[in-house]
């Protein structure tokens, strides 16, 4: 069986309100990285596996963890945040700044739109979770610790429950699943994947850890 962590970053500056240059460089805020500290503390075991994205912000988050845990291996994924407007048209923005822009986006209904440079079509997304998704397939019975984004691991979970499609309906739906169902920084996916498919094949659980507040599960 394989278990997957799958890891939102602290919070990072763009969520704190903060203006931001370049996704790829946003670094984690105080409070961010007292999250970072107290996921490394949710472990029981050791990871075989450590993952993070290119993103600082999931670098940060993982340092804990992997001075926790120096002997797990440590690999850059493709996971890093669906970005999907273009990084130099939103420079020196807010999140609030951005709305406008974000809701054109998903407004379109356009799973092969790409908005510039620099930025990622829901098709290409789609395709990217999936990449994951089959990678993880490769290891058996290990467990691994991907820290992630809060996007691209919804994309994950969508995927596991009802199958990421490249069309414009499964991109209306997967935004409304965004907007129902928010994942907070320093949060953990807890995906079980066993190897015979089938009921039962895939467990998952979602757990939120909070600094000074006891973890709770839902």
């Amino acid at each position: 069986m394989r278990t997957i962590w799958f890891i939102r970053h602290g919070e990072s500056e763009a969520n704190a309100g903060g203006r931001t240059i370049d996704p790829a460089s946003i670094g984690l805020t105080d409070m961010g990285l007292q999250q970072a500290e107290f996921i490394a503390q949710a472990f029981a075991e050791a990871p075989s596996l450590i993952v993070t994205s290119s993103y600082v912000r999931t670098k940060q988050t993982a340092v804990p963890t992997l001075l926790r845990f120096p002997d797990a291996c440590h690999e850059q994924w493709p996971v890093h945040e669906f970005t999907y407007l273009s990084p130099g048209a939103v420079a020196n923005t807010t999140v609030q700044e951005r709305r406008p822009r974000v809701d054109a986006f998903w407004q379109r209904h356009d799973p092969f739109y790409v908005d510039g440079t620099g930025a990622e079509s829901f098709a290409g997304f789609r395709g990217r979770v999936e990449g994951v998704m089959e990678r993880v397939k490769c290891y058996e019975n290990c467990f691994i610790a991907v820290f992630g984004h809060g996007q691209f691991i919804r994309g994950i979970l969508w995927s596991l429950l009802c199958g990421l499609r490249e069309d414009c309906a499964d991109m209306r739906k997967f935004r409304h699943f965004l907007m129902a169902c928010p994942m907070p920084n320093g949060s953990i996916l807890k995906v079980q994947l066993r190897m015979a498919k089938g009921p039962g094949s895939v467990v998952l659980s979602l757990l939120i850890y909070r600094p000074s507040v006891k973890a709770e599960t839902r």
